[in-house]
C-alpha cells in the first residue's frame, strides 16, 4: 500500500503543468511576452537578458529625426 502511494505521488510530481511543455523550446519562447515568461518561470532571465537589450529595426539601428 505504501508503494502504491509513493508511485501516485511520483506520477503527480512528474506531470508538467498544462502549457509548460512549450517551455522546453527555450528563451525565444519564454521571452515572447510576460505571460509565457511567468508560466515558464523565466521572468528574471527575460528581464535581465532579453528585454533589457536595445531593439533593432531590421539590421540598421533606428533613429527618429524630425
Amino acid at each position: 500500500m505504501l508503494l502504491l502511494g509513493l508511485l501516485f505521488v511520483a506520477s503527480v510530481v512528474a506531470t508538467p503543468l498544462p502549457g509548460t511543455e512549450h517551455c522546453a523550446r527555450g528563451p525565444p519562447y519564454w521571452c515572447q511576452n510576460v505571460k509565457t515568461a511567468s508560466l515558464c518561470g523565466a521572468v528574471y532571465h527575460c528581464r535581465q537578458n532579453v528585454w533589457s537589450q536595445p531593439q533593432m529595426v531590421g539590421c540598421i539601428p533606428f533613429t527618429l529625426t524630425l
